[in-house]
């Protein structure tokens, strides 16, 4: 069957609903896609993206760090992640 006698076959609400079940799943992607940018957005504006902090690991833990240990900033944690989130907390926190 072609797509007009497909539209034709469906009828008007037929069409309509259908129309209305695409913006739908439209909408719940780009609703899904802003939320993506988001995350992604927080993510480059962490203070250790943003200033470049060196991850390293130090013994069995996870350092994240900008300049020297007895005076600069530091996160530890037990994954680069934790280190990371541990030095954003010092960076905008303080101790």
């Amino acid at each position: 069957m072609n797509p007009i006698a497909a539209l034709s076959a469906m009828g008007a609400q037929g069409f309509y609903s259908a129309i209305q079940a695409i913006a739908e799943q439209w909408d719940e992607m780009l609703n899904e896609k802003k939320q993506q940018n988001y995350v992604y957005q927080c993510e480059r504006m962490a203070p250790h993206v943003i200033h470049g902090a060196e991850i390293m690991q130090d013994g069995n833990q996870w350092c994240c760090i900008l300049g020297d240990l007895p005076t600069g900033v530091c996160g530890f944690g037990d994954t680069p992640a934790e280190a990371c989130a541990e030095f954003d907390r010092v960076w905008t926190q303080g101790n």
